[in-house]
């Protein structure tokens, strides 16, 4: 995340601190493609990208996933 802060949404203020500012066109690219990255690879899945069958595979590998880990199975 700091990669992108450095990258994107930042201006330095003469003062020496930082200002926002809104993303432009190629800076939200860059930030959607890298958060879809990040979110593989922690294994999150993006709802507002999914349909609710594949969100029902999801949480169904999830869980299984979940009852492995916890000695369940």
């Amino acid at each position: 995340m700091k990669k992108m802060k450095d990258r994107v949404g930042i201006e330095r203020d003469p003062s020496g601190g930082e200002l926002a500012r809104d993303f432009t066109r190629s800076e939200r690219a860059a930030y959607g493609s890298y958060m879809r990255s990040y979110r593989a690879k922690y294994g999150l899945v993006d709802g507002l990208r999914t349909d609710q069958e594949g969100f029902s595979e999801y949480l169904r590998k999830r869980r299984e996933e979940d009852e492995r880990r916890r000695g369940y199975r």
